[in-house]
């Protein structure tokens, strides 16, 4: 489930979309394959794994946006952090 709002700056033309995303998964068999985000596990059996993160979308002008996003796995799997960002160039 992710929740997101959008705040605007209409004299500057940009807009800041910040996220909270939330995730659970449950393996009811052995071996069953668990991807999420960018955590992966296939081993063992009734595995559970949750995975949340926050981030920011922002709109810098009409064809350009950056978007960053951490993201934190708990449960039956490793519990270290994943950083994303990227950027979008619309021509």
């Amino acid at each position: 489930m992710r929740l997101t709002t959008t705040l605007t700056d209409l004299n500057k033309n940009v807009q800041v979309m910040p996220w909270v995303d939330a995730r659970f998964q449950k393996e009811f068999s052995d071996d069953t394959d668990i991807k999420a985000a960018d955590y992966h596990n296939t081993s063992g059996h009734n595995n559970a794994m949750g995975i949340f993160g926050a981030g920011i979308n922002a709109t810098i002008a009409h064809n350009f946006s950056l978007n960053t996003g951490v993201y934190v796995g708990t449960g039956d799997v490793d519990n270290d952090a994943s950083v994303q960002a990227g950027m979008s160039y619309s021509f």
